[in-house]
């Protein structure tokens, strides 16, 4: 049976495999576009005035690499939850960014217990920023995504170790080829509780690396969605979202 946009369907890995050109959208969509090209070209042609980036294959999300799950995601992106809440009163938010929000938000639309996902920015001084405002580096944003989930399903813990699992947190204002204070790692809480979690979390990945953390845990401010075109680009684009799925996630970029 045909899936529903976004759902992933049987057969969906398959679909994965076939990385299709993103769709465009007018004028920003053609930037969009563009940058993908443009991360191509800087990974050719680096910059000469530019250090060139230490390579990180474990924590790629380019075009070339697919970014698989590590062992203690998979326990928790594959497992069968015990309850399959239906009650929107019981649902909790939480809030991350760890560079480009697109591959982020794939990897936790396929977490069993949660609801949705939206991706934005935060934690900037700028109201309803747009994605080349955020881009020019000038509202003090990042690029974040925020989960809607069951706690009953996925706790709150779980969660951050999908998130930590996403990314090479030793690295600042940036992952990979994305540079800017807008792909900026961070855990955005949103009460005491979180925090505390959120803390903790980072102290145990500190002891996984020679380096230091470079991710904030800082208190949310106001979340602004960004435009429709980005709302789960990667699972429009072909990529698997269905709950469970371990494809490794390519990013555009």
């Amino acid at each position: 049976p045909r899936a529903r946009p976004g759902s992933g369907a049987p057969g969906c890995p398959a679909a994965a495999s076939r990385v299709r050109t993103p769709p465009q959208h007018g004028k920003r969509g053609a930037r969009t576009h563009a940058r993908t090209h443009a991360h191509a070209h800087a990974r050719a042609h680096p910059h000469p005035h530019r250090p060139a980036p230490t390579p990180t294959p474990t924590h790629t999300m380019g075009n070339d690499v697919g970014k698989p799950y590590g062992d203690d995601a998979v326990k928790i992106v594959a497992r069968r939850p015990e309850v399959d809440p239906r009650d929107e009163d019981k649902l909790e938010t939480a809030i991350f960014a760890a560079g480009c929000f697109w591959g982020v938000e794939l990897a936790f639309q396929r977490v069993p217990g949660v609801a949705r996902t939206t991706v934005g920015y935060i934690n900037g001084h700028v109201d309803n920023p747009t994605y080349e405002d955020v881009c020019s580096g000038s509202t003090g944003h990042a690029e974040a995504v925020k989960v809607d989930f069951y706690p009953e399903a996925v706790s709150y813990m779980e969660l951050l170790t999908v998130f930590w699992d996403r990314f090479d947190p030793t690295q600042r204002n940036r992952q990979g080829n994305d540079v800017g204070t807008q792909y900026r790692s961070g855990i955005y809480y949103l009460s005491e509780a979180q925090k505390a979690f959120a803390e903790a979390s980072k102290e145990a990945e500190a002891q996984q690396y020679a380096l230091p953390i470079a991710t904030e845990v800082v208190p949310a401010e106001t979340f602004w969605p960004a435009e429709k075109y980005h709302q789960q680009y990667l699972a429009k684009g072909g990529q698997c979202a269905r709950k469970g799925d371990l494809t490794p996630i390519r990013c555009y970029g």
